[in-house]
């Protein structure tokens, strides 16, 4: 018996190294995975240091000699376009006002009566009773007296643009800067290039516009974004926070020779009238 066991086991440990040489023999197997391909547009990730310009400010200044007579506005108040901040003493435009509706009013009662004296004319020129230059003359008047209402018209339109320039409204949304006058300051416009006085100073800061730069070699990229459509912006302030989603507005078509770089601006909605300027980074988002 042990005869058997030794010669089983020698057969056993024979076939098993033949097992493992024809094993290593063979080539190993891996594991293969395929997809479809396709073509499609990659964004392309641009990442720059911007600053936050404001897209208007507009100074207002006095253009009739007056004396303020109500600031309806405080320094640093939001507006919207068309609301009233400062009311100058409007009494003589007024007085001027009333005067012209009344011209208008006695022209066209004059103008009532002559139209009547001319119908009147043509009925006792027909009946042969007055001569062609009696009737002439009454048509003259008519006419006359006509031309002088639509001057007088043009006299009171006058008389409103004056009087409007006694109300400094806001030309647009924005907020208000420092009050140069109070009640009862004289404000008179400039004389020649000189300015007068800035009663106040309106500044536009929704939305805003964020400038900065970003290598030449990005030109044709970016200028083939922008026939395609909107190139679209993503900025963080300096200090972190909120981000904010705008577009790119401006490239400029010349490259800075002294920093090999292009000027951009991107333009950002403000809805909580954030005030500026201040750093901003910007990371802009081109699909090329």
């Amino acid at each position: 018996m042990l005869v058997v066991v030794v010669a089983l086991g020698g057969w056993w440990f024979a076939t098993s190294r033949n097992q493992e040489a024809k094993g290593a023999s063979r080539p190993a197997s891996f594991l293969v995975v395929t997809t479809r391909s396709q073509s499609k547009d990659m964004p392309v990730r641009l990442k720059a240091n911007g600053t936050v310009t404001l897209l208007q400010t507009v100074d207002l200044r006095a253009q009739v000699t007056a004396t303020v007579r109500d600031i309806h506005i405080q320094e640093g108040q939001n507006v919207a376009k068309g609301d009233l901040l400062v009311s100058l003493d409007s009494r003589a435009d007024d007085a001027n006002i009333r005067k012209a509706e009344a011209q208008i009013e006695k022209d066209k009662a004059d103008l009532a009566t002559a139209k009547r004296n001319l119908v009147r004319n043509q009925d006792l020129f027909n009946q042969k009773f007055i001569s062609g230059a009696a009737l002439d003359v009454a048509q003259n008047s008519a006419d006359t007296l006509a031309a002088q209402l639509a001057v007088d018209t043009a006299a009171l339109e006058s008389a409103r643009v004056s009087r409007a320039y006694d109300e400094i409204r806001a030309p647009l949304a924005g907020r208000t800067g420092t009050i140069g006058v109070r009640a009862g300051s004289l404000v008179q416009p400039g004389s020649g290039v000189t300015p007068g006085a800035v009663l106040v100073t309106v500044t536009q800061i929704d939305p805003i516009s964020v400038a900065f730069t970003l290598p030449e070699k990005e030109l044709p990229g970016l200028q083939m974004a922008l026939r395609a459509g909107e190139v679209p912006v993503v900025g963080t302030a300096s200090d972190g926070g909120e981000n904010y989603r705008g577009k790119v507005t401006f490239v400029d078509n010349t490259v800075d020779n002294t920093t090999g770089t292009i000027k951009v601006k991107a333009e950002f909605s403000n809805p909580a009238r954030a005030s500026g300027p201040a750093p901003m980074s910007t990371s802009s988002f081109l699909r090329v």
